[in-house]
């Protein structure tokens, strides 16, 4: 017999009531309970599962024909929050799964036997009822199809949809520090989507980074940026793009108003002052580099150079480098000074000369004073006015040759840094002979 119109409303009423509340998952539903007539059905039908996914559902069963004949089945799909039977095939639509006999038949013709398997794509905007519909009798149609076995799905929950973004996210901007860059999110949907921006450097999530615009900090030289754009909508995914790595980050240049100047006077002992000009943006940090004779002075890193002995002669210049984190170093160097002058050595007196003016007689020198101590001294002496040769000590042994002759020594004082001077002493009376 037929299944009545209410016996079958309230059966699939009840599948409806306990599946409506249900939620689909996005990875996979779960089998939906079967409702089934229990009558016997030609083909006979087994093993009904139904099972709904984000995009439709999929229907599984084994048939088996008669010995003597072979029938069809019908699949029904009815939309709807009604589950009264739809008689009227115009109601619900008729699938076929694979049958070369026409008229809609799901089960293949001629096997007798088998396992039909079928997915179908359907928006379950709201419940749907799927039917196995098939003949009471063996090879006849006449009477319509019975209500085999179905199962009603639940309306699918909009958990299970997806937002779409038409691109990854991309950035405007000029990428270096102090530039601000901005997030273009793409369009997402289904309107409206509610956006959040997350900035990294390097790779790095920067705390509180999170509008759509970012000011590229100093700690970002060198390193890349990317942003991730999330979109969430109550009942949809979330989606995360992320757009592609800009280059790194160029560092700006430091200004500085002109080259570094020297002051203060350039002779030995003085004390020379960088004067370093204007840089910025402030504050930038400034360090110093003299030089004497074009080669750095070791540990000479201060804003002044006390100029020492060494330096004579030379021309000194200071170099100053400025610094500052997310900008590139900036070197100044000065002109070169003139060259360092030397000190003048001090002496009090000429030198003197003591003992006998004979031959054979030791003469002693006397330099006097010399300063600032130490002063480095050497000796010549010289007889008739002309240097003897090796006589270079502050003591001369008169030779025979210097018989009536007269003896002077001169006596030079050095010191680095100093002018060399040289000081003679005034001439002895005339060389004795031995008598």
């Amino acid at each position: 017999m037929k299944w009545s119109r209410p016996l079958l409303a309230a059966v699939l009423a009840l599948a409806l009531s306990a599946s409506a509340g249900a939620s689909a998952a996005v990875a996979a539903e779960q089998p939906t309970p079967i409702v089934s007539s229990g009558i016997v059905s030609f083909p006979s039908i087994r093993n009904v599962v139904v099972v709904g996914n984000p995009t439709g559902f999929t229907i599984d069963f084994d048939f088996t024909q008669p010995v003597n004949g072979w029938g069809p089945v019908y699949l029904g799909i009815y939309d709807g929050t009604s589950a009264t039977y739809p008689f009227d095939k115009s109601t619900f639509e008729a699938h076929d799964l694979g049958s070369n006999v026409g008229s809609g038949s799901i089960v293949p013709y001629p096997d007798k036997t088998g396992h039909v398997s079928q997915t179908f794509a359907h928006s379950r905007a709201k419940p749907v009822t799927v039917m196995l519909l098939s003949n009471k009798s063996i090879c006849d149609c006449s009477a319509g199809h019975d209500f085999v076995a179905g199962a009603t799905l639940a309306k699918l929950s909009p958990a299970t949809a997806a937002l779409t973004a038409t691109a990854v996210p991309k950035i405007t901007g000029t990428v270096k520090v102090g530039s601000t860059l901005t997030a273009v999110p793409g369009a997402w949907g289904p309107a409206p989507v509610a956006l959040a921006y997350q900035w990294s450097v390097g790779g790095v999530g920067v705390a509180g980074a999170t509008s759509k615009t970012l000011l590229l900090p100093s700690s970002s030289v060198g390193k890349t940026v990317t942003v991730t754009v999330t979109g969430s909508k109550t009942g949809y995914t979330t989606v995360k793009k992320t757009s592609i790595a800009t280059p790194a980050v160029a560092r700006l240049v430091l200004a500085s108003t002109a080259v570094p100047k020297i002051t203060g006077i350039v002779k030995v002992g003085s004390t020379l002052t960088a004067t370093p000009g204007v840089w910025g943006p402030v504050p930038v940090t400034l360090t110093y580099q003299w030089s004497v004779g074009g080669v750095a002075v070791a540990g000479a890193t201060s804003k002044t150079l006390l100029l020492p002995s060494s330096s004579a002669g030379k021309t000194v210049t200071v170099t100053v480098t400025g610094s500052k984190t997310g900008y590139t170093t900036v070197k100044k160097t000065s002109i070169a000074t003139p060259a360092v002058a030397r000190l003048v050595l001090a002496s009090t007196a000429v030198p003197t000369i003591t003992g006998i003016v004979k031959v054979g007689s030791t003469l002693t020198a006397t330099p006097g004073v010399w300063g600032p101590v130490p002063v480095t001294l050497t000796y010549q002496w010289s007889v008739g006015g002309v240097a003897v040769a090796g006589a270079t000590l502050p003591t001369f042994v008169l030779p025979g040759s210097s018989t009536g002759k007269f003896v002077t020594v001169t006596v030079t004082g050095s010191k680095t840094g100093y002018t060399t001077i040289k000081k003679t002493s005034l001439a002895t009376t005339t060389v004795k002979a031995r008598l």
